[in-house]
Order: structure tokens, then C-alpha cells, then sequence
């Protein structure tokens, strides 16, 4: 067998045993899921398939066993933890605990108090006594203590009854052999003498008659695995388990010997009122597999403890909340069901399991900082954290309520951004000021986030080129301008945080190599083994016009995609010009307005690009023509809409022709290509009553023509060096939407996270990241 130093150490204790083995699973599961390696085809029972890793998959692990499978003693933990940082451990993750009591007797608060003193970060779980408050335990102010959520993965199994209701729930066995018919549906807690029936305890079933049926089992007595058993062994068909009202809609996947799903409190007391409603109920179970997508989610599990500290009521806990419902990971030993299937791998949930999640997160911040010290490394998970859901609406409880601070204390650990620095001339904290580096920094590595427009358009679900890559954000630029030597600086913090791929959306004018900062740095990163990809530049369609042309660098210019966000011009003569927008409101009218281009026979050179001082003329109730240059779109916008204009049409300028964007402008708008903008200056010359509308189309897929050079993408060759051939490759550049962290600048109610923006720094997010 070849050596593996993943383990690097195992330790048991004189009352956990007599070796470090595990004995039920459960430190399996929690080391695996903070630092297993990369496992492919992980799955249970063929559900949840994919690549398994750890959050921390290349962290060494040592094992110190303070538990057997019924015991902890409080001397054994206590012994291990200091045995754990005489071995030198970085990250101490304990998955164990106990009733809220006092510091000076709290075996793991002491522990970790010796421990926080050597720079040793420790993580735990924050206890399964929810949804009660002052249920909270490892809740010592020195500790990062977590919270349970659940994650946006389902392995669903549908109830459907006789009178077509239908309630989704979870399973981990998923048999493809269920029959699709109608069975006869039972409670034994309908009409029972025995109180234990709707428990479906084994002796209660004795007196109830579930032979063939799908039986409806209550939470209480008996585990749920045991119910299962109890109904097969008395002739039941599948099995419908339902939630205790304080579980609420928490629902748990697990490996049971017979068809069974779990269902939430609410639609367990619907499915026993139609139980009720009926002499001859039936039912059956479809099961529909693994389902990415939950907007929901995470939501809070109901299971997951409680602040405040019982102990200390002043110290707020949990910190965080981690992914802790059905979380799939290493297991050691065969799932207990009876099929033919032995799964290596196993779906639990509890505190336990998320507290390795932010135990892995803070192992990854330790490798790219290790000058932190705990509490760093706590601060930086706890600011980061996300209090929004995949729908972005606020982190609902068990109830699908809005969540308290009491159950997810910072929010959720978000492990996509790993660390943010910035630099002497950038401000005092690394914070997107303009939105520019959050768009680039999705492009290249934002997670899967379902439901991403920009007003409606675009609509789908947005993901990063490698959505499961780590990022680190250097901030060296202001939004003002950029300093030289804090991007040489940040380019030489990268490369000594160790990071694998630097992706640089700036530059400067072309210059000689060793006066090239970036050049420079970038040399600096190939030589440690490090990808540098750089925009080049937005000065096209000029030749010689390229920037980062060094030949260790890939330089990227942009193009389109086959994407378009249209808005059509439609003149009074019928003629139709094609433009984009993103603002494409719905209650614009179809009439023709007056058409005025500002440029005609203005004394105000400025008028024709609508700059804001020069719009003398009557405007008032028009579509406006504007031509490009001088101001931003956005700005020009803004000034047609002060000046009292319906609307806006922007023609680009010569030397972009037919680059187009699609925008977030203020009014409605649509932005023509050079051409045609021509076009439609004829049109306002021929006649003296010029007229317009825009008709806007939304979203269109499909331009044969894609991708096309865009307009702005510098050109090569290099000017330092013409010999060098520039740019290496183009990327999707224009009209680009990503993560966008600020309201977009418009008058409409509308508030967008995303924003559809252009330029090479997109297409360089394509091909670098991290």
C-alpha cells in the first residue's frame, strides 16, 4: 500500500478505548469533511454523485480519540487537547460537547483557552439542543462555536396521495423498482390503544394491521433507522416519517432497509388529515433523486443550538453558521440497511458536521496567512460571512422565518474568499469601492448562484469559469487611479501567500520591460511557479495599442458573446436600427416621439455628445440621439433625463463600429452601432418632424457572428517589443454579467446584485483566477 501522509498522527486515551480506530463513523465523517483529499464518483447509493473533498483537502490530519461510542470523559478531552498543542497543531476542530457551564469547568473552554494562548485556532460545534434558547454549548468567547445550516442539495422522495396532494421529503434510498401505484395509506396512531403506535415502536405494531401498506410513523421513542425495521418486520410496504412540530421543516436523508420518506411537521399533519378525511386512504412514494437548487437555502436547521450563552448571557453565540444537514463524507464502516449496496461514504447531519467545514476554512486561511493569529483568522470568517440566502432574501429558521442573530450569529460561512488585503495608497480597508473588482473576481471564480439577471435580462443561473477555486483579493487601486508600487507590492504578497493563478485586470501605456511593474512582478510569479494572465487593455481598435505584452505573460483582449440584450430603434420612415440595454422597462410606450439629435446647428461643440451644460436645446418629451466620447453612457443619460427627454439613443464612435453595451441607464435607452447611428442622423436631416420609439425585445441567444473582436480591445504588437505577438488569445469581454456588490445607478426600484459590464479585465477573469 503506498504511503499516504494525510494521518499524520493517531492518539487515544485511557477511557475511549484501547486504539485510536474509529468505532461508529462519526470522526471519519468530520475529518474527511475538513481535509479529505479529492474522491471521485463519492455518492450514497448512487445519490449526490460527484468529486468529495475536504474544505482543506491538502491539511495534514491528526486524530486524537477523547470518546468512545457511548462516552466522553472531560479528563480525556482535556488530556488530548493538551496533547494536541504539545504536537504543534495549527487548527484544532472539536466536534464534542456538553451542557452550558461554567469557563473554570468546562473541559473544552479550558482546553482551548491553553490553546488560543500558542496561536492555535480552534473551532467547535455549537450543540443539536435547538431550536430553544440557552441551548448553546462550547460558547467561550476564545472559541469560533457554529451553527447548523442546511445546503441547497435535496435527495427527494415525494409523497403523492390518493386525492393527488403531493409533499416533497428526503432519502438516501432511492429504489428504482418502487411501484407508481397507489397503496393503501396507514396511521397507526389512528383509533390505537397502545400510546407508542404513532411511534411505530415494534411491539406497538403488533395490533395494527400495516401488511402491504405505506405506514406514517411519528419523531419520538425510537430512531428513525429503528422504525423503519419495525415497520418492515411487520409486513409494511415504504414507510412516510414525519417531523416533531419543534423540527418544523428540517428534513434529514438517511439510509433506511425499506422505501421511506422524510417529511416536515406541516405536511405530516396535512397527510393525517387526509388520513382523517377518508375510509380507504392511499398513497405512494416517488422518488425523483438528487436536486441542485434550493433558493431557500441554508436555512438554519432546526436541530442547531440556540444562543444566547446560558452560562454568560452577555457573549453572543453561535459566531457562524457552516453546511450541517446531509452532508455526504468518508464512513468507515457499512451503512446499516439491509440492501446490497455498501456505500464507503454516508450522509449525516448535526453541529458536528459543520463545525469541520469552518475548521477546514480556517486551515485554508493559516496556509496563506500564518502570521495570523486566532482571533485574525475568527474576525476574518465571522465579517465575511453572508447573512443573505441563494434567493437573496434574509437566512430564514427551521419555520421559514427570518433568523435571529441567536441562531446565526454572523451569518454563513462563506469559504469563496480566503483573504483580502490592500495596500498604502488604496484606503483603509480592502472593500470594493466601484464594483470592478467583485464583477472580475465572480468571472473568474463565483459559485453557482441560480436566478442571476440585470433587470429581468439575462435571467439564468451565473457560475464563475472555476466556481470551486479559493480567491485572495489584493486591492492596489483606489477609485482614483492605481499606485505602481502597491501593485508590485500586492503582486509580491500574492506570490509569498502562495497563491496559483495571479489574474491582473489593470495596465498601463506599453513600456520597457524592466520599467513594467506588472511585468516585473509577473516575472517574479513565473519564476515561484505561478500563472499570470493580464487584460490588454481597453485602447483598440489602435494597433501598438496593447498593454501587459510581456511574453511570460498571457495577455487577453476581448470579444463578444452570442448573448444580446436588445432594444430596436424604429424610426417614423420604418427603418429598424438593433441596439442593446439593460434597462428595458415594460410600460414604454409605442408611439412615436419627436426624434432630436443636439448636434444639428448647436452652438455648444459639446451638445452632441449630450454633455450635461449643453443641452440648450428643447429636449423636453424626446427621444434624444447622443453620440459617444467626452462623458460616460450612464452620464449622458442622467443629463438627457434632467433636461426633461423620454428617451436616448447612443451611437458609438467610428473606431468601435459595431460594439455595442448593454447598460443600466436611467432612462429607456438603446446604444446603436456606429453605422447605424449614421443612418439615423439622415433620417433627422431628411425631414423636418423626425420621429421615434425603442422596442424592447429582452434577452436574444443565438448571434451567428460571436464572437467578434470588440471595438476597445488593444491591439498589438507590442510597442516595447514589436516583435512580440500580442495579444495570446481573446476572451467573452463585452457586456459581461457577474457579482456586482453596490445598488446600480438608476431611479428604478429594482436593486440588482449582478451587473452586466465590458472591457478586457472580463475577458482576462476567463482565463485566470485566484
Amino acid at each position: 500500500m503506498p504511503c499516504n501522509n494525510k494521518l499524520i498522527g493517531a492518539r487515544v486515551f485511557p477511557n475511549s478505548g484501547i486504539d485510536p480506530w474509529d468505532e461508529d463513523g462519526h470522526g471519519t465523517h468530520t475529518a474527511s469533511t475538513a481535509a479529505g483529499r479529492f474522491v471521485q464518483g463519492a455518492n450514497i447509493f448512487g445519490n449526490a454523485n460527484g468529486t468529495a473533498t475536504g474544505v482543506a483537502p491538502l491539511a495534514h490530519v491528526a486524530v486524537y480519540k477523547a470518546c468512545s461510542a457511548d462516552f466522553c470523559s472531560g479528563s480525556d478531552i482535556l488530556a488530548a487537547m493538551d496533547m494536541a498543542i504539545e504536537d504543534g497543531v495549527d487548527i484544532l476542530s472539536i466536534s464534542l460537547g456538553s451542557l452550558s457551564n461554567a469557563f473554570y469547568g468546562n473541559s473544552v473552554a479550558l482546553g482551548a483557552f491553553s490553546a488560543l494562548k500558542r496561536g492555535i485556532f480552534v473551532s467547535c460545534s455549537g450543540g443539536n439542543s435547538g431550536p430553544y434558547s440557552f441551548s448553546m454549548s462550547n460558547e467561550a468567547p476564545w472559541i469560533l462555536t457554529v451553527g447548523a445550516s442546511t445546503i441547497n442539495r435535496k435527495i427527494q422522495a415525494t409523497v403523492v396521495l390518493g386525492n393527488n396532494q403531493e409533499f416533497d421529503g428526503e432519502s438516501a434510498l432511492q429504489p428504482n423498482d418502487f411501484p407508481p401505484t397507489l397503496l393503501p395509506l396507514a396511521y397507526p396512531g389512528s383509533n390505537a390503544s397502545d400510546s407508542d403506535a404513532k411511534y411505530c415502536t415494534p411491539a406497538s405494531l403488533n395490533n395494527t394491521n400495516v401488511m402491504g401498506k405505506i405506514v406514517l410513523c411519528e419523531a419520538g421513542k425510537i430512531t428513525r433507522a429503528d422504525k423503519g425495521i419495525a415497520v418492515k418486520a411487520a409486513g409494511g410496504a415504504a414507510m412516510i416519517f414525519m417531523n416533531r412540530e419543534a423540527m418544523a421543516n428540517t428534513t434529514l436523508v438517511e439510509a433506511y432497509v425499506l422505501p421511506t420518506t422524510y417529511v416536515g411537521y406541516a405536511d405530516g399533519l396535512k397527510i393525517k388529515e387526509y388520513i382523517d378525511s377518508t375510509p380507504n386512504p392511499t398513497a405512494t412514494i416517488v422518488f425523483k433523486g438528487t436536486i441542485i437548487g434550493d433558493d431557500r437555502a441554508p436555512v438554519v436547521a432546526s436541530f442547531s443550538s440556540r444562543g444566547p450563552s446560558y452560562a454568560s448571557p452577555g457573549i453572543l453565540k453561535p459566531d457562524i453558521i457552516g453546511p450541517g444537514v446531509n452532508i455526504l463524507a468518508a464512513w468507515h464502516i457499512s451503512l446499516d440497511n439491509n440492501t446490497n449496496t455498501n456505500s464507503r461514504f454516508n450522509m449525516i447531519s448535526g453541529t458536528s458536521m459543520s463545525c469541520p467545514h469552518l475548521s477546514g476554512v480556517a486551515a485554508l486561511l493559516k496556509s496563506v496567512h500564518p502570521d495570523w493569529s486566532p482571533a485574525a483568522i475568527k474576525s476574518a470568517i465571522m465579517t465575511t460571512a453572508d447573512v443573505l440566502n441563494l434567493g437573496s432574501n434574509l437566512i430564514e429558521d427551521e419555520t421559514y422565518l427570518p433568523a435571529n442573530v441567536f441562531a446565526t450569529g454572523a451569518g454563513h460561512c462563506n469559504n469563496k474568499l480566503i483573504g483580502a488585503r490592500y495596500f498604502r495608497y488604496t484606503g483603509n480597508d480592502p472593500w470594493d469601492e466601484n464594483g470592478h473588482g467583485t464583477h472580475t473576481a465572480s468571472t473568474a471564480a463565483g459559485r453557482f448562484v441560480p436566478g442571476a439577471n440585470i433587470f429581468g435580462n439575462a435571467n439564468g443561473t451565473a457560475v464563475g469559469v472555476a466556481p470551486l477555486a479559493h480567491v485572495a483579493i489584493y486591492k492596489t487601486c483606489s477609485a482614483i487611479g492605481c499606485s505602481g508600487s502597491d501593485v508590485l507590492a500586492a503582486i509580491d504578497m500574492a506570490i509569498e501567500d502562495g497563491v496559483d493563478v495571479l489574474s491582473i485586470s489593470l495596465g498601463s501605456r506599453a513600456r520597457q520591460f524592466y520599467e513594467d511593474i506588472i511585468a516585473l512582478g509577473a516575472f517574479s510569479a513565473m519564476e515561484r511557479g505561478i500563472f499570470v494572465s493580464c487584460s490588454a487593455g481597453n485602447s483598440g481598435p489602435n494597433t501598438f495599442s496593447i498593454s501587459n505584452d510581456a511574453p511570460w505573460i498571457l495577455t487577453v483582449g476581448a470579444s463578444t458573446i452570442d448573448r444580446k440584450i436588445k432594444a430596436t430603434a424604429v424610426l417614423g420612415n420604418n427603418q429598424e436600427f438593433d441596439g442593446e440595454s439593460a434597462f428595458q422597462p415594460s410600460d414604454f410606450p409605442p408611439t412615436l416621439l419627436p426624434l432630436i439629435y443636439p448636434g444639428i446647428n448647436d452652438s455648444d461643440i459639446l451638445a452632441q455628445y449630450c454633455y450635461p451644460t449643453s443641452l440648450n436645446t428643447n429636449v423636453i418629451g424626446k427621444i434624444v440621439l447622443c453620440e459617444s466620447g467626452i462623458t460616460r453612457a450612464v452620464d449622458k443619460g442622467i443629463a438627457v433625463k434632467a433636461a426633461g427627454g423620454a428617451a436616448m439613443i447612443i451611437m458609438n464612435p467610428k473606431s468601435w463600429a459595431n460594439t455595442t453595451f448593454a447598460e443600466a441607464h436611467v432612462l429607456p435607452v438603446t446604444h446603436v452601432t456606429y453605422a447605424d447611428g449614421l443612418k439615423i442622423q439622415e433620417y433627422i436631416n431628411s425631414t423636418t418632424t423626425p420621429t421615434a420609439t425603442i422596442v424592447f425585445k429582452g434577452t436574444t441567444i443565438g448571434d451567428n457572428r460571436a464572437p467578434v473582436v470588440a471595438g476597445f480591445s488593444s491591439r498589438g504588437p507590442s510597442y516595447a517589443s514589436p516583435r512580440i505577438l500580442k495579444p495570446d488569445i481573446i476572451g467573452p469581454g463585452v457586456n459581461i454579467l457577474a457579482a456586482w456588490p453596490v445598488s446600480l445607478e438608476n431611479n428604478t426600484n429594482t436593486n440588482s446584485t449582478f451587473n452586466m459590464i465590458a472591457g478586457t479585465p472580463r475577458g482576462t477573469k476567463h482565463h485566470g483566477m485566484r
